[in-house]
């Protein structure tokens, strides 16, 4: 080979080793797509996620009073917190990227100082790969991909248990303002109660024992609004920040529905729930990425290193001597055996994590499900039974009012236990759809057919 077909030769050869490195690129932008199929039907009627908030979809549910589903929507498309979920899967994807690239060769250059009379240095040019390293790149590649559907599950379950915290404040939000107007109905009884009292007490008709007992119950039932307040004033912009929109005062019905229809029973709830659960499917392909990585560290951690390349040297005449070039590990102990310790140490605690997730899955449906048939008789009995039964005692207590067979306080404290029995009623259902949506989010984020529209309860 001559000199001029020598050179070209070495700079063909360097070229592809630096073009294996720089032709490869990847989008900057995540692709949610792999994340939005893991996700599926688990949050409901949302809309497809998006990495870039666009307010254009965000305010026309702004506009109107606010469901549960428009307000699972509104954080899909504008939380930070979900947005930064996005991201994470953007890091996954490029580890991935990273996990599956070609082998890079090794590009040495040398100069030597040299003592020969026309020469002031000596130049060798040395490329390397690792022939190893092509071998198990498919096992390498198996391996990444379990490591990657792992993640994307993981965040995926981050994306569901957001949208669940989603639920969980909307009921919030909706409970606190029923249970302020059941409490100021309440504190109107009593007002009217002391005003009663009042007149009485100046005409000498009462003691100052009673008109102390109607006052101090007056301010009993203030104090119970201004704690009904307190809590409001929390869950408003607490619903607000969750879905992303800080800041804005969303309007929202005044009172929780009434459930329709019958409860889920706890038949099959647990087998669906070790299915669509993502927490628990993630840990499966944690254990899936854990074997894999063990069966690429067995099957190629006991081969030495082999390298292979060529190399070109500037001899003495101006002449370029080009070679093969062949390096291989001789290791004294075998250097295998901690990498597989690892492998089988990360195994098994994948499948404790995994047995562990399963049996607080089992757990959490059970207690979800116990709550909700609890919290449904409740609130059947209130609705159906309790308020009826305290309207008929205010309807009677009128009656016999009318003919003077009692008195005005007798017909205000029928009043007031009534508002009473409604207050009950108002937290009653926020205990009920609270115990609902933790029973969806136990079986895997399904919406178990809630209708949270904005029909009064009351």
């Amino acid at each position: 080979m001559g000199r001029g077909s020598r050179f070209k030769f070495i700079l063909t050869f360097v070229g592809i080793g630096f073009g294996l490195t720089g032709c490869m690129s990847a989008d900057i932008r995540p692709d949610l797509t792999p994340l939005a199929a893991a996700v599926g039907d688990r949050a409901g009627g949302a809309p497809p996620l998006q990495e870039a908030l666009d307010l254009a979809l965000v305010e026309p549910l702004l506009a109107k009073p606010l469901s549960m589903d428009d307000a699972v929507s509104v954080a899909v498309l504008a939380s930070s917190d979900l947005r930064a979920t996005y991201a994470e899967l953007g890091i996954a994807q490029a580890e991935l990227a990273d996990a599956l690239r070609l082998p890079v060769p090794t590009v040495e250059a040398v100069l030597r100082p040299t003592t020969h009379p026309t020469q002031f240095a000596n130049l060798e040019f040395n490329i390397v790969q690792s022939i190893v390293d092509i071998f198990r790149r498919s096992d390498r590649r198996a391996a990444a991909e379990k490591t990657f559907e792992a993640e994307t599950l993981r965040l995926a379950a981050e994306v569901v248990d957001s949208v669940t915290d989603v639920r969980r404040a909307y009921v919030e939000a909706v409970a606190t303002g029923a249970m302020i107007d059941a409490r100021r109905e309440q504190a109107a009884a009593t007002d009217a109660a002391v005003s009663f009292a009042e007149s009485l007490h100046k005409a000498g008709n009462i003691s100052d024992l009673e008109l102390s007992v109607r006052r101090a119950d007056h301010q009993d039932s203030l104090n119970a609004v201004a704690f009904a307040e307190l809590a409001d004033a929390d869950t408003g912009p607490a619903l607000a920040q969750i879905m992303g929109v800080a800041g804005r005062v969303p309007e929202i019905p005044r009172w929780l529905p009434h459930p329709n229809g019958a409860d889920p029973g706890i038949e099959g709830l647990e087998a669906a729930a070790l299915e669509r659960r993502l927490d628990v499917v993630s840990h499966r392909q944690a254990v899936a990425s854990a074997r894999a990585h063990l069966k690429e560290v067995a099957d190629w951690g006991r081969w030495p290193e082999i390298h292979a390349g060529a190399s070109a040297e500037l001899e003495g005449e101006g002449e370029w001597a080009v070679g093969p070039t062949v390096g291989l590990e001789f290791p004294i102990a075998d250097q295998s055996r901690p990498a597989v310790a690892r492998a089988v140490a990360e195994l098994t605690k994948a499948d404790h994590e995994l047995k562990s997730a399963e049996g607080a899955v089992r757990a959490e449906v059970r207690t979800a499900a116990t709550k909700v048939a609890i919290a449904r008789r409740l609130v059947d009995r209130l609705r159906d039974v309790a308020i009826p039964l305290k309207r008929d005692i205010v309807g009677l207590t009128q009656g016999e009012y009318n003919f003077m067979l009692v008195g005005a306080f007798e017909l205000l404290d029928a009043k007031r236990e009534e508002s009473e029995a409604v207050a009950e009623y108002a937290e009653a259902l926020h205990e009920y759809w609270m115990a609902r949506i933790e029973l969806a989010h136990a079986i895997g984020g399904a919406d178990l057919g809630m209708p949270m529209d904005e029909e009064a309860g009351s």
